[in-house]
């Protein structure tokens, strides 16, 4: 279904903006520190991506890189 959203939550005390080019034209789309994104699937598994690999880069690598970015998507991805 194309108008599914998903909701992303940005753990991180700073912003995080990701570009995203998903009709052609980059465009900035950030989620700000502590808050909720909601955005269509496509884009928010873009931003999902980023932001967890971003924070795996603040957090250092604890078990293995699939492993911690499993855990962090868990974390970031809401429910709704």
């Amino acid at each position: 279904m194309q108008n599914q959203q998903k909701s992303l939550y940005n753990p991180l005390k700073s912003d995080f903006t990701v570009q995203w080019s998903g009709n052609g034209t980059p465009q900035d789309y950030t989620i700000h520190a502590g808050e909720i994104g909601t955005y269509p699937v496509a884009l928010a598994n873009h931003i999902e991506k980023h932001l967890a690999e971003h924070i795996n880069g603040i957090r250092g690598q604890k078990t293995n890189h699939d492993d911690d970015i499993k855990e962090i998507r868990k974390e970031i991805e809401v429910e709704i």
